[in-house]
């Protein structure tokens, strides 16, 4: 087997793991916890966000695995040749890749904004030194449920990704 390609599946593998279960830990557990905190929310998702950067490790993760996933689709369909695109497994990777594209510009135009405006709204609530005012608690609520809206699309496209991937070596190339 060639070296790079074995590589670049490693890296694809790994990171893809690692985005996966990331935005799943975010989602399932991360999210919520925040949620049941209530005020103090503010002080564990500054942690989370500007002192452990999840964040950051999560979009290193998400580019990772579609550079190297780019590298594999271009080898595999034998240099976006449209036989190699429209066989099964070319289509099933098809599928994936776009759904993880998707999931990343999710990622990156929704919730990415989201989490940023939340750290500065929690920095002006802390600098008041007060509860939120009644504006601030309303656009809390509106930028939470966007965060989940989004939340549950990126798991949903990941997962169609996932299972694309997993499938796509089993189908006739």
């Amino acid at each position: 087997m060639d070296p790079f390609l074995l590589i670049v599946r490693i890296v694809h593998i790994f990171a893809g793991v690692f985005w996966v279960r990331a935005a799943l830990t975010f989602i399932a557990f991360v999210e919520p916890t925040a949620k049941a905190l209530g005020p103090d929310s503010q002080r564990f998702m500054q942690h989370v966000v500007k002192k452990r950067r999840f964040p950051v490790f999560i979009s290193i993760a998400a580019v990772l695995t579609i550079i190297a996933g780019s590298l594999l689709y271009w080898r595999d369909s034998g240099g976006l040749q449209l036989a190699g695109i429209t066989s099964p497994s070319g289509l099933d990777f098809s599928v994936g890749a776009v759904a993880a594209i998707l999931a990343f510009l999710i990622g990156t135009g929704v919730t990415r904004p989201s989490v940023n405006r939340l750290g500065q709204l929690g920095q002006e609530i802390a600098a008041a030194g007060a509860p939120p005012t009644a504006a601030q608690r309303e656009e809390l609520e509106r930028i939470d449920r966007r965060m989940s809206a989004a939340g549950r699309a990126i798991m949903a496209l990941l997962t169609i990704a996932v299972v694309a991937m997993a499938t796509a070596r089993y189908l006739p190339s």
